[in-house]
Formats: structure tokens, C-alpha cells, sequence
């Protein structure tokens, strides 16, 4: 029989904060959900803007669509196999930048399934200020998608992630499907490819920064 875990708290933490900034920081608040079960571990934090319910929403509404099915995976499998020690985990941090133009929310999910390994996913949500939109890479850097990736591919060649040029080319195409994860702050950009995206899953997550105008 698996071990009793009894910890279940569910709490909303109104923690104010700012981001990391210079001027006309924002502030934030806290959202955390916790969870300890048989069936899985949950620890859940992410931040709502007081100013933005916009971003705030697009944050929200992440979380609240990727959770709730993953949690109903982990009961089932706690059920079918009741005698496994084995248990789900829902992990989500995030970290957060402004600067005079943009906030850049950037969410780390770490997921693990009763597989060989767990796996950690990073979504990101980048605020215009100015303009009161979210940003595509393009539209933030003001970088066209192609030479992203020449730089990006440039970058990534000199590591030693991977033996496989295709691997690197099939990761870096330029478009929103493989740009979709950055961040922006103080005129540097920094892009985040998947596990797998560009290198095999032992060489982890890889970034690149590019200085943009």
C-alpha cells in the first residue's frame, strides 16, 4: 500500500511585490497552490498584476488548463495502481523582469508522469507597456524570425549539445512555433528552446541571448 500523505492546502497568498526593475516597477501578487496526495505533489506560483488583468488572464488561464487535466491523470493512475509508491508532480515557479518598455513573465513547469525521468517545459508572456498588447519575438525585438535564428544557430553550433546539425536547423526554424518562448529585458533578448527542441534531453533546456537595438 502506498505511504498516507494527509498535507492537501489550497491557498492564494496576496504577496506584494515588484518586478525586477529600475523604474515604475509593478506590483504583483502571488497566486500558490499546494498539494501533497498519494497521487501527486503540486506546488503552484504564479503572478497577477494589478494593473495589467490582461497578462494576468493569459497567465491564469495557462495554469488553470494545463493543471486540471494532468491532476485527473495522476488520480487515475493512483487508482489503477494503488500498491506503487510512484507519485505525480505539478512544479511551477516563475520569474519576472520589467524594464521601461516590458514585462516579461517567464513560467517553468516541471511535470513528472511515472516516466523514466520528469520533464520541465518553460512558457513565457511578454507585456507591452506601451502599446498594452503581448509580443510576439518579433514584434519585441524588432528582429525578423530568420535572423534570430541564424544568430541562435551560430550560438548553438558552438556547443558541444549535439552531433547532429539537423537536430539544430529542424529546432531553430524561423517562425512562431520554434520562437515562441523569450524573454526581453534592458534592449537583450534571450530565447529558450524546449528539451529535445535542439539537443538530446541530457544537454537540458538551452538559451541564447542576442543585444537588440
Amino acid at each position: 500500500m502506498k505511504p498516507f500523505i494527509f498535507a492537501c492546502t489550497v491557498c492564494i497568498v496576496l504577496l506584494f511585490a515588484s518586478c525586477a526593475s529600475t523604474n515604475s516597477a509593478s506590483t504583483y501578487s502571488l497566486v500558490e497552490t499546494t498539494e501533497d496526495t498519494a497521487a501527486i505533489e503540486t506546488r503552484i506560483s504564479y503572478p497577477q498584476f494589478d494593473a495589467v488583468p490582461e497578462l494576468s488572464a493569459q497567465i491564469a488561464q495557462y495554469v488553470q488548463r494545463t493543471y486540471p487535466p494532468f491532476k485527473a491523470d495522476a488520480q487515475k493512475f493512483n487508482l489503477d495502481y494503488a500498491d506503487s509508491a510512484l507519485q505525480y508532480q505539478f512544479l511551477v515557479s516563475s520569474t519576472i523582469t520589467e524594464d521601461d518598455t516590458f514585462i516579461a513573465v517567464l513560467l517553468n513547469t516541471y511535470t513528472y508522469s511515472a516516466g523514466a525521468h520528469g520533464s520541465t517545459e518553460l512558457t513565457s508572456f511578454v507585456w507591452n507597456k506601451k502599446t498594452g498588447s503581448l509580443q510576439t519575438i518579433e514584434q519585441a525585438s524588432g528582429l525578423s524570425y530568420a535572423h534570430i535564428a541564424q544568430q541562435c544557430r551560430a550560438e548553438l553550433r558552438k556547443r558541444s549539445i549535439s552531433s547532429d546539425e539537423q537536430w539544430i536547423m529542424q529546432g531553430t526554424q524561423p517562425d512562431a512555433e520554434h520562437f515562441g518562448t523569450f524573454t526581453i529585458h534592458n534592449k537583450r533578448l534571450t530565447v529558450y528552446f524546449a528539451e529535445y527542441q535542439v539537443a538530446p534531453y541530457a544537454a537540458g533546456i538551452q538559451s541564447v541571448s542576442i543585444d537588440v537595438q
